[in-house]
């Protein structure tokens, strides 16, 4: 089952913004032949379900009683994150415990193989592991690291520190080797093709590419947020 990305990525927006998702994503997909996964109470628990961009082909992911949420999901449409540590296929298939405690912004690598997520501890750092459960491992060293992007190809992760109280800066960190800055301000995000990073700074949303060439600004609004 392939999800198209927009579409997962509205889906989530809302429920991370406490919004009904039966309400906002009915219209949030035009392709024929992709699904969205969006969240209902509509049989008096609140679970994750999946249909047809047209609404046909309702079907929740779980049988039985399901009230955990599909948090984050691997570019190709067919890995799920669950926000108690949880991963399955996109429909339903082959649900596992990979995380302990609840998962705070995790994010999937393109092929569904791994998980980059917060870990909250004395230093906040950010962890990989498989999604299997297996090879966890430390990626940075914290403190404060939060926000984890994957780049498409899965060699990186981008991520955002907070460096002083009111500020904080974008890294990227390839899973052999140094981190480097790209950039000042949160909230990291690959493009499709892995040429530029979108990030949010105070003076508006801003593009770089991976090696801190090229930044550019692209909005002069505040308290802006994109993704590709």
């Amino acid at each position: 089952m392939k999800l198209r990305e927009p579409v997962m990525a509205a889906a989530l927006a809302s429920l991370l913004a406490g919004a009904s998702l039966e309400r906002q994503t009915a219209t949030a997909a035009e392709a024929t032949g992709h699904r969205i996964v969006f969240a209902s109470s509509r049989d008096g628990k609140l679970r994750a379900y999946s249909m047809r961009p047209d609404g046909s082909r309702l079907t929740p992911l779980y049988r039985k009683a399901w009230t955990r949420l599909p948090v984050a999901i691997s570019s190709d449409g067919r890995m799920l994150v669950f926000d108690n540590g949880y991963v399955s296929r996109a429909n339903g298939t082959g649900l596992r415990r990979v995380l302990k405690g609840d998962v705070v912004r995790p994010s999937v690598s393109h092929d569904g193989r791994l998980i980059a997520y917060e870990r909250f501890g004395r230093r906040e750092e950010i962890w990989v592991v498989g999604t299997d459960g297996r090879r966890p491992k430390r990626l940075t060293p914290g403190p404060h690291d939060c926000n984890p992007n994957w780049s498409p190809d899965a060699k990186a992760v981008a991520f955002s520190t907070c460096v002083t109280a009111d500020r904080q800066v974008v890294f990227v960190k390839p899973l052999q080797g140094r981190r480097r800055i790209v950039g000042s301000g949160t909230r990291p995000r690959w493009s499709p093709d892995g040429r530029w990073i979108a990030y949010a700074a105070n003076k508006g949303l801003y593009a770089v590419r991976p090696d801190g060439k090229g930044r550019h600004r692209l909005t002069t609004r505040i308290n802006e947020y994109g993704s590709f």
